[in-house]
């Protein structure tokens, strides 16, 4: 009894530390695998990966694949459409229960134009990936302001979420030792709008490069997670065109035992503190 109660004890004793040089095993994969993405090798997936392996490798493929469009990389943004607007000629106003199916189906339309508009600068390559709409109708008090001047028809709120392949150096983050991705965000403009044009939102994509840029030049790599536009309307006038918010959101990959996430994002906000001190220094000059 004495023999066998002694090999229970080893055995539980022993497993924490056969445990971690499997961790380790695993850590030092995820490392050579950064890399082996980076040049486009095909790789076979080990038999039965831990967890955190698994999922550390999913966000080194989204973020750094550099010849496939992922998920991990987008452009999102919202469209207000009378959703009479977005009948054909002759097309009967469907029932309120159809409105929505039919405002889903017309969406992708009306979101490959900003495709267009990043090509050359954020992407190589640009693909519709989820999209959603939503009609209101003044009875919903809550979007009252936005959908009174169309009672009848209701007011068509499209949004999509748009996946690219970079246009842009995102570094190489094979070469970090002790690899492991962080993510940071930020409100581009200090919160402040711009507006809902085409050079409104090429402002936009141009402020979310130059962080990016910043980004690669501290950590040596940087990939733009994602673009989030969200249209505003003036408050005291809802007749006004609407503006835009953006919110950008950046992957890096670095060294875990020297930086976690709030080290990145402290990085990130002293890159935007500077760029915004320097054009309130320029505004003045």
């Amino acid at each position: 009894m004495r023999g066998i109660f002694g090999v229970i004890v080893f055995i539980l004793m022993a497993l924490p530390l056969a445990w971690f040089y499997v961790a380790m095993y695993w850590g030092f994969t995820i490392t050579k695998d950064i890399a082996a993405f980076q040049s486009g090798e095909t790789l076979e997936l080990p038999i039965m990966p831990p967890v955190k392996w698994l999922e550390g490798r999913r966000q080194v493929k989204d973020a750094f694949s550099p010849d496939e469009i992922t998920r991990g990389r987008s452009v999102s943004y919202s469209i207000e459409v009378p959703f009479a607007d977005m009948l054909q000629d002759g097309e009967a106003m469907p029932d309120r229960a159809l409105a929505e199916l039919y405002a889903t189906l017309r969406t992708p339309a009306y979101f490959m134009p900003i495709c267009d508009e990043i090509l050359g600068t954020l992407a190589e390559a640009c693909e519709l990936g989820s999209f959603k709409a939503d009609v209101r109708y003044p009875e919903d008090r809550r979007h009252w302001s936005t959908t009174m001047e169309h009672p009848e028809t209701g007011l068509a709120i499209l949004t999509a979420s748009l996946n690219y392949l970079p246009a842009y150096p995102m570094g190489n983050p094979g070469i970090v030792p002790n690899g492991e991705i962080e993510a940071a965000r930020v409100e581009l403009f200090d919160g402040k709008q711009v507006p809902n044009t085409v050079e409104g939102r090429a402002e936009i994509y141009a402020e979310a490069l130059a962080l990016c840029t910043a980004m690669r030049e501290a950590f040596g790599n940087c990939s733009l997670r994602s673009v989030s536009m969200e249209p505003r309307r003036a408050k005291r006038d809802p007749d006004a065109e609407p503006h835009l918010t953006a919110t950008v959101a950046f992957r890096v990959m670095v060294d875990k035992t020297k930086y976690r996430r709030a080290a990145v994002q402290a990085a990130l906000d002293e890159i935007v503190a500077t760029r915004l001190a320097s054009t309130a220094t320029g505004s003045d000059g």
